[in-house]
């Protein structure tokens, strides 16, 4: 009896402590985190994992704030390497050394993008100071007589002359005519040199990352196809090479086209006689971005050689003008479809559209993320037919 009623207890006492078992780890659990949350209905990792995504997108907005007033610049070497690197891998084979060929391929297009900037800073510097000495002689002696060129202008021609007969005579005329385009030449000097300041940074930003991305262009690469592998799985090799192709498509057919009539536009003005050539081509180079933009450059030289009786010189430049503007029609495009399978129609959507929304930037940019974008959906698409056939 005692036997069995022993055995009872142990029994009772068993079954008691599995029932006091949950309720003791439950008490037990209140004080670790990890179970509190699954008591909860909240999974710890999940937690873990939401906290992770939270700090790294906190550090990836602190990187972007501190790089913030560079990107310009590190955009701007990014394109100038890609669309180089041909030239930098012959460079490399020719001189064995990475390092070497990094440098001099630097300096080359340190050389290309700088002299042009400088050589203008300095005409245009010129330019401002004989503006400034004519207009204080102006003020203190009167105008100097009305060029025949612009006295014999179609429409404003009449206009002019009597303007500077009147001003020619009375100086408090001429000053008050002045005095409202004074203080906005005046600011628009000042902004025009902060933009001038600003592009000269972001040159030597863009210079000197351009070094290490010549010299690590490999590793770099490579980290960048493994991150975006990552995020799209198979396309990165896709993405990749719609970007690079892109990027040199834009770089030498829609910049390239540009320089290209931007040097024949100064070279016809130059040789021509009409002044600032120089300051002529670089103006060119941008309205050349534009429909019918350089019309705005060689009608007035064509009508002014026209007043000036100079009728060679004038059929001269409407031959020349004529011939760079017909470049877009044949030179571009074989440029642009000889690197990439974008169409020609997009490229120039993204040049034109990128250009309105980032500035001078978005003459990349805007064809990039447009190629970017026809490559995941030409992606996806074949992937949701390929079933169905």
């Amino acid at each position: 009896m005692k036997r069995a009623s022993m055995s009872g207890l142990r029994g009772e006492a068993a079954e008691i402590g599995r029932q006091a078992t949950p309720a003791s780890e439950a008490e037990r659990g209140s004080w670790v985190p990890g179970a509190a949350l699954r008591a909860g209905g909240v999974d710890a990792a999940y937690v873990e994992r939401a906290a992770a995504l939270i700090l790294l997108l906190v550090l990836a907005i602190g990187c972007i704030l501190v790089l913030k007033p560079f990107i310009t610049g590190l955009l701007w070497a990014l394109i100038v390497v890609v669309s180089t690197w041909p030239l930098f891998l012959r460079l490399e084979q020719l001189t064995g050394r990475t390092d070497i060929a990094a440098t001099v391929m630097t300096l080359a297009v340190a050389v290309v993008l700088m002299l042009p900037i400088i050589t203008l800073g300095m005409k245009l510097s010129e330019n401002a100071v004989a503006g400034t000495q004519f207009a204080r002689d102006a003020l203190a002696g009167g105008l100097p007589p009305l060029p025949d060129w612009l006295a014999n202008m179609p429409i404003v021609g009449s206009r002019l002359r009597d303007f500077w007969a009147k001003a020619a005579h009375d100086n408090a005329a001429l000053s008050a005519a002045l005095q409202p385009y004074i203080g906005v030449a005046r600011d628009w000097l000042l902004a025009r040199g902060g933009d001038l300041l600003d592009g000269f940074v972001q040159l030597t930003v863009g210079l000197f990352v351009a070094f290490f991305l010549y010299r690590d262009g490999r590793a770099v690469a490579g980290t960048l196809q493994n991150l975006i592998a990552r995020m799209s799985g198979h396309r990165a090799e896709r993405l990749l090479d719609a970007a690079r192709n892109t990027v040199i498509g834009v770089v030498q057919g829609v910049l390239g086209t540009s320089l290209a009539q931007a040097i024949l536009t100064g070279t016809a003005f130059y040789v021509a006689g009409i002044p600032a050539s120089l300051l002529v081509g670089f103006v060119a180079f941008f309205l050349s971005l534009i429909p019918l933009g350089l019309a705005l450059i060689w009608l007035p030289a064509i009508v002014w050689l026209s007043s000036n009786h100079e009728t060679g010189w004038a059929v001269f430049m409407l031959a020349a003008g004529f011939f760079v503007a017909t470049l877009d029609n044949w030179l571009r495009p074989l440029l642009i479809m000889k690197t990439g399978e974008l169409p020609l129609a997009l490229i120039l959507l993204g040049v034109f559209g990128g250009a309105v929304v980032f500035g001078f930037l978005g003459l990349v940019l805007g064809p990039v993320l447009l190629a970017l974008g026809y490559t995941l959906v030409r992606e996806w698409g074949g992937e949701a037919a390929a079933p169905r056939a």
